[in-house]
């Protein structure tokens, strides 16, 4: 990617497919900007006299999945805080390990079978039956995954509360795939269409210049010293006006680059 820059110009444009996967996630190519990491992301500078800022969506996917599915735990989670931190401590006992909780809090979500979602918290250095009882938490998701699966396997598609849809191809019960395919479609889906009202949002407030969409967060130009905390409100007023005040959307100003 980093080869197919121009240097002499000092810009790139890269092509831009709104639609760009299955879920409808905006996606760059030539060059492939949404996918460089962070320690490159440094060639990415703003124009003289501005300044560039990211906010990101905080615990995205979670807070999604706490108002599709109506899972008390799950919401109670999401609005105290870091919702992987405190999964992390409170119930997995991995302090100060985010990262592994949130991986395994993921792979739960998404139909990971849960021998070897144990399997997993247990390499990870969980307590076996403490991480058993914290995949107990989620009765009334673990619900709601089942009426996904339902619908997709008696319907043969599933779609976001946007509308967009996922048709399936196969016949008879659902495979572990297929299941984990249905409810990735749900959840980041409806992710998707979001983001792009967010998107829109932002595009209509002064002193934004949308550079860099990175697939649940963006990089934009400013000047004033307040512009960031106007984006970081219209994300969370979006995500919270799109699903229905079920929960509350969180966002924040982030690091987009490694210093």
């Amino acid at each position: 990617m980093l080869s197919s820059l121009a240097l002499t110009s000092g810009r790139t444009r890269p092509i831009v497919d709104v639609f760009g996967s299955r879920t409808s996630r905006v996606h760059l190519r030539s060059p492939s900007l949404q996918n460089m990491p962070k320690k490159y992301r440094t060639i990415v500078a703003a124009r003289t006299g501005k300044e560039l800022s990211y906010v990101d969506f905080d615990q995205y996917e979670v807070g999604i999945m706490a108002a599709l599915s109506g899972d008390p735990k799950l919401a109670s989670l999401y609005g105290a805080g870091d919702m992987y931190d405190l999964f992390a401590t409170t119930h997995l006992g991995l302090e100060g390990n985010r990262k592994a909780a949130k991986q395994l809090f993921l792979s739960y979500a998404y139909g990971m079978s849960r021998k070897a979602l144990i399997d997993a918290a247990v390499s990870l250095g969980a307590d076996r039956e403490r991480a058993k009882t914290a995949f107990r938490l989620f009765s009334k998701y673990e619900e709601w995954k089942k009426t996904i699966w339902t619908t997709f396997q008696g319907e043969g598609r599933v779609t976001t509360i946007q509308g967009n849809h996922f048709k399936r191809d196969g016949k008879g019960s659902l495979t572990a795939k297929e299941q984990r395919s249905a409810v990735s479609q749900v959840v980041q889906g409806t992710a998707s269409l979001i983001f792009k009202k967010a998107l829109l949002k932002v595009g209509d407030l002064e002193d934004v210049n949308i550079v860099l969409p990175m697939h649940d967060a963006l990089l934009f130009e400013h000047r004033l010293v307040d512009t960031p905390e106007k984006v970081v409100a219209a994300f969370e007023r979006v995500m919270t006006e799109q699903l229905q005040g079920r929960v509350t959307g969180k966002a924040s100003v982030g690091q987009f680059a490694l210093d």
